[in-house]
């Protein structure tokens, strides 16, 4: 069927590997040629600068050689994926093609303006973009029954959870507030001020060098341990929560008076929030597995020096 519809698209060279056309890697009894790389690139660089925001341009393109490699390895991959879902009966139809191929040109005003867009997505040609679209429309039926027969119990999901429950925590957080000044004088005068009964959040208001802080009344915010200046952080886990400190902490931007407001505990993300994406991210894990052991029985060679 995959030879039928290679022929159809005019593609035939690229499932033969002539002298001016390499076979860069063998899947089965399939060989893939440099042009049919070539194709596959093309889309890739294109597609990869677009979503860097970067125009594309044949030197742009370059700067993505080191991909090459593994785009070869994961092009055979898919393709022994391929192999198989066209032995049981998941080849795409001529007219699930073609349905695709006519949704997205109705988006365009007219056959200009759709092999532009075409060009500018990395594709060359309609026959190309037809390859592709078998690839795809044939790939995703056959991960997409795998999936569907890819279950795991709720109790499954529940032990891994726990078994890892440690990935699933939120370290505690210190809440400070801060109220900066340029001297040391200038620290023990606020001190000063503090044990007459001003208020820490008017002291920082009126008198602290932090802009990010100051209009909050020196709220710095609350963070885990280690997001913090190291001399700050460390006066800062001396005090109990209420306390401030009785000397002033010296750093690289001045000196600093120092509230521990609250500690919010270690915490857990509860199994239910997580549930869907664990289940999600196994399913992940099973077909990288069942993938590579395509790979593996289809036979992949790969000859990257001829790309």
């Amino acid at each position: 069927m995959r030879l039928i519809l290679l022929m159809l698209a005019s593609l035939a060279p690229l499932a033969l590997a002539q002298g001016s056309d390499p076979v860069v890697a063998k899947v089965g009894k399939v060989s893939l040629t440099r042009s049919y790389f070539d194709l596959q690139w093309e889309y890739f660089t294109h597609q990869t600068l677009t979503r860097q925001g970067i125009p594309y341009t044949p030197e742009a393109a370059e700067t993505l050689n080191s991909f090459k490699p593994r785009l070869l390895e994961r092009i055979a991959k898919d393709q022994a994926v391929l192999n198989v879902a066209e032995r049981q009966g998941y080849a795409a139809t001529d007219a699930a093609i073609e349905q695709q191929i006519s949704s997205v040109r109705e988006r365009f005003e007219s056959e200009e303006a759709f092999l532009a867009g075409l060009k500018e997505a990395g594709l060359r040609d309609v026959a190309g973009y037809r390859l592709l679209v078998y690839e795809a429309i044939t790939f995703n039926a056959f991960i997409d029954d795998l999936v569907g027969k890819i279950q795991f119990s709720t109790p499954a999901l529940k032990l891994l959870y726990y078994l890892n429950r440690a990935e699933y925590s939120q370290p505690a957080r210190y809440c400070s507030s801060h109220i900066l000044v340029e001297t040391q004088a200038q620290a023990q005068a606020v001190l000063a001020r503090l044990a007459k009964g001003e208020t820490f959040e008017t002291l920082a208001s009126e008198l602290s060098l932090d802009p990010g802080s100051r209009s909050e009344g020196g709220n710095l915010g609350c963070y885990p341990v280690g997001s913090l200046i190291e001399a700050f952080e460390r006066a800062m886990l001396r005090l109990k929560v209420g306390e401030i400190t009785r000397i002033p902490v010296k750093t690289e931007f001045g000196y600093h008076i120092i509230r521990l407001n609250n500690i919010e505990p270690l915490a857990y993300v509860p199994f239910e929030a997580v549930q869907e994406s664990l289940s999600s991210d196994l399913i992940g894990a099973v077909l990288d597995k069942l993938i590579d052991n395509y790979a593996r029985l289809e036979g992949v060679q790969l000859f990257p020096e001829n790309l």
